[in-house]
């Protein structure tokens, strides 16, 4: 009978060891979903979310990973302005649609990820996954000043909402990819091309007053989106492009050429 009890025994310990395994998360487990406010970070690793990050949450846009204050805090200044620029409503329309539609309709709910394995990456937009993710390189200013040198970075300093750092451009450029994807969306429902946008860029503006000369059009539009939302200057047929066709668009009028 001893021998029973003392097996028993053994075997509870094991299991009650066995589900601590399984729940306790791991050092450089993520910030939690963002709903979880109960959530205590691992020291030196990442910090507890911001009560303007958990707002947000209730709108539509959730953050994971391991996110240090000042990271969480440049996504969270970008998010402000597009919502000050398009008006919170007009944005979060545009955010859902490019997540419903690249997830099939599975979700709606904008993901910022934080990766802090990959060092070599600033940002990527997974649309069927509706995920930003962003990287160690984007917070890295040695890294960005020798990589991803932006030809109209003097203007950054001087726009009416307050300066512009290169990693909240490269937010807002990562953000711009959901929010074309939303216009596309629109455009469809409209009868027309989804791709009209870029395809009016691509014909009217010339490589030299592109924001990247020699990467895809919908490079270019997408980061428009962000010097739009930013109200940065840019060469006046960019401002002819963004005054009559991409704003608009953004802000829910009518498609016009130009």
């Amino acid at each position: 009978m001893t021998k029973l009890v003392l097996r028993m025994v053994a075997v509870l310990t094991m299991m009650i060891s066995a589900a601590g395994c399984i729940t306790q998360p791991p050092a450089e487990a993520a910030a939690a979903e963002l709903g979880d406010t109960g959530y205590t970070a691992p020291s030196g690793s990442t910090v507890a979310l911001p009560t303007e990050a958990i707002d947000w949450t209730g709108r539509g846009i959730r953050f994971e990973g391991p996110w240090q204050e000042e990271e969480i805090e440049i996504v969270i200044e970008v998010l402000a302005r597009f919502a000050d620029r398009l008006g919170e409503e007009r944005f979060l329309v545009l955010v859902r649609k490019a997540v419903r539609t690249g997830t099939d309709g599975d979700r709606q709910t904008l993901i910022f990820n934080r990766d802090v394995v990959v060092d070599d990456r600033v940002g990527t937009w997974a649309f069927h996954e509706g995920r930003i993710t962003l990287y160690n390189g984007l917070f890295d200013p040695e890294h960005l000043a020798d990589n991803h040198a932006l030809r109209f970075e003097h203007h950054l300093e001087a726009v009416p909402s307050g300066p512009v750092s290169s990693p909240m451009f490269t937010v807002a450029h990562e953000l711009g990819h959901a929010l074309i994807e939303g216009l596309r969306q629109e455009l469809v429902d409209e009868g027309l091309k989804p791709t009209v946008l870029e395809d009016l860029y691509a014909e009217r503006i010339d490589l030299d007053a592109r924001v990247h000369p020699f990467h895809p059009v919908k490079e270019n539009v997408v980061s428009e989106i962000g010097l739009w939302i930013f109200e940065v200057h840019r060469p006046p047929v960019v401002r002819e492009f963004n005054d009559r066709t991409l704003g608009p668009a953004l802000l829910g009028h009518p498609v016009k050429e130009f």
